[in-house]
């Protein structure tokens, strides 16, 4: 109780006010395509030395706790996500913006990732006696047994032809083998290009599978993004966002509970929880088959998720010392640079700031979403604009993001390259969501892969409880995909012989 009265003491104006700072510095940045939140914290680290600790802790935690809340606008409104951990979102909420239904989508994300965020932090309270014995029990065994967990939820994100699927998860997986390999340095598919050595960013893909595709497809179809004839700017109020929250509770809170155990093991991050938690609330749902095209549940799982994996995530950051992703890395330098030390300690030495920290998580979620907000109905709006007058800056915009991200030129024939391919694939109905997931995971799973087998040999899944647990979960997950599949054939075959 003491530790809670110590961190609500150290919330003083001062640090309100940095939290409000950063939380509206890092809306503007994550909204711009290719920017993401890890660039604004490496830019805010060098200003923490003059600050005081509570309010450097404030402005560094505010804008890494809405890391993933800015997202939403863009990738609803013209399909083009601010960062890697706003591509799920567009699944269902673009086809929303096409039908006039942007500001619904977006309300709904906002509220959702505030939602998410606030369940990680209760989960980061909870957990982080924990971290310990759960982050010794995780090695590449489990690391890499979880990534093909997760690629088995591809079969979950469409209901098409399941070659197609294939093909497109296997070519997420070859462009994400494009540059450099780790272990050995052996150069795969550059070409003779040094700018691919590198490899292709998650920016670079992303923008150009999602938002330059969706773009020359508004350029040849003419109109506006809101193609429904029906279509109309409705503001939809936020009581009416509400219920749809309220009356989808279980994707909530299902989302935000699968977020934050992602978030809870280094090195997977809401790039990947996203998928997972998309997947599981399409099983769960009794309208699956509307998945991609426009269903609220879509938007609600997605951002509920990335923001749970960014609160919980701290715990192996604070409670270890063992960042997971870039941006708690930075949070980490932060609160090194601050004078605290991260770690078993902290739970004894450091409570008050243990709380203010939880706080932050809390009221920057809150302070993130209301900002959004306000921007709704402008930018709603721009979604009944003709193409001819909109597309240019979006792209624009599109390409300064991923040039500012990669730092070279020579990623905009790529991300131009991948807007045809994306374009094409959406064409001729081949699954763009399996192309990112694939890419997105094919990291972690070849590290982990060469990790294991390096140390333990090539039966390192016998070797280890968790690994065997979950490659026998991961196997009937796919034995169910394979029924579910047949029998929906089985009864199209009987429909159709009808």
């Amino acid at each position: 109780m003491q530790g809670v009265l110590d961190g609500v003491g150290m919330l003083t104006p001062e640090t309100f006010l940095w939290m409000f700072v950063g939380v509206a510095i890092c809306q503007v940045v994550v909204i711009i395509p290719g920017l993401s939140a890890h660039l604004l914290l490496a830019l805010m680290l060098p200003f923490l030395y003059t600050m005081e600790p509570a309010s450097a802790i404030g402005l560094l935690v505010g804008a890494a706790a809405t890391s993933g809340t800015g997202n939403t606008i863009t990738a609803v409104l013209f399909a083009v996500p601010g960062s890697p951990a706003g591509i799920a979102t567009l699944f269902d909420g673009h086809p929303m913006a096409r039908r006039g239904e942007a500001g619904r989508a977006i309300l709904a994300g906002l509220l959702s990732s505030a939602a998410g965020g606030i369940i990680g932090a209760i989960v980061l309270v909870l957990f982080l006696p924990l971290a310990y014995p759960l982050v010794t029990m995780i090695g590449p065994p489990e690391l890499f047994v979880l990534a093909l967990l997760a690629l088995t939820f591809l079969a979950f994100i469409g209901d098409g032809s399941i070659i197609k699927g294939l093909v497109a998860g296997g070519l997420g997986l070859l462009l994400a083998f494009v540059g450099q390999e780790s272990s050995s340095g052996a150069l795969r598919y550059t070409f003779g290009q040094l700018s691919l050595w590198d490899g292709l960013s998650i920016a670079a893909v992303a923008i150009g599978i999602f938002g330059v595709a969706e773009m020359l497809e508004l350029i040849t179809r003419g109109g506006a993004i809101a193609s429904d004839d029906k279509a109309e700017y409705r503001p939809y109020p936020v009581r009416s966002s509400v219920r749809d929250l309220t009356s989808h509770w279980r994707t909530v809170l299902q989302s935000s509970v699968l977020g934050s155990l992602i978030g809870l093991l280094p090195g997977i991050g809401g790039a990947s929880s996203q998928f997972v938690a998309y997947g599981a609330a399409k099983k769960s749902s009794k309208h699956s088959e509307e998945f991609g095209t426009g269903r609220i549940e879509g938007v609600i799982a997605a951002d509920a998720s990335v923001n749970a994996t960014d609160s919980a995530s701290l715990a192996p950051s604070l409670g270890l010392g063992i960042p997971g992703s870039p941006v708690t890395a930075l949070v980490l330098a932060g609160v090194v640079i601050v004078g605290v030390r991260p770690g078993p300690d902290l739970l004894t030495d450091n409570v008050g700031f243990l709380w203010l920290t939880i706080f932050i998580l809390v009221l920057a979620n809150l302070v993130g979403v209301a900002l959004c907000i306000m921007a709704i109905r402008p930018l709603a709006r721009l979604t009944f604009v003709p193409a001819v007058y909109l597309v240019p800056p979006i792209l624009a915009f599109a390409l300064f993001g991923v040039i500012e991200a990669d730092g070279t030129l020579a990623s905009v024939p790529v991300v131009l390259g991948l807007g045809v391919l994306g374009y094409l694939m959406k064409k001729h109905g081949y699954s763009r969501a399996t192309l990112i997931i694939g890419f997105v995971l094919a990291e972690m799973l070849e590290r982990n892969l060469l990790l294991s087998l390096s140390i333990h040999g090539p039966d390192f899944v016998l070797r280890s409880t968790p690994a065997l647990v979950i490659t026998v979960i991961a196997a009937l997950l796919l034995a169910m995909v394979g029924v579910r599949k047949h029998r929906k054939r089985e009864d199209n075959d009987v429909t159709n012989t009808r």
